[in-house]
């Protein structure tokens, strides 16, 4: 099976967070998704893992859907 199988989103609060968190577990900036309403990393199941050592909080595809729409009504003006 092909790590990315299984992979996941790495978001946060701020890009700031987002990107302080992927340093922290050795991610490189390039890898960096700059997507307008969900910028995010792309973790392995091994990094997903290292990132929630780090302090990161696993939320499952509910929640992540949940957090998507939220960010797209502020980002339409709360419509």
């Amino acid at each position: 099976m092909w790590p990315w199988t299984q992979a996941c989103h790495m978001i946060a609060d701020t890009l700031d967070e987002l990107h302080e968190t992927a340093e922290a577990i050795g991610l490189k900036r390039e890898w960096f998704q700059d997507h307008a309403v969900l910028p995010h990393y792309d973790l392995t199941p091994a990094k997903k893992r290292q990132a929630i050592l780090a302090g990161a909080i696993g939320i499952n595809a509910a929640q992540m859907v949940a957090e998507l729409r939220r960010r797209r009504s502020d980002a339409a003006g709360g419509e």
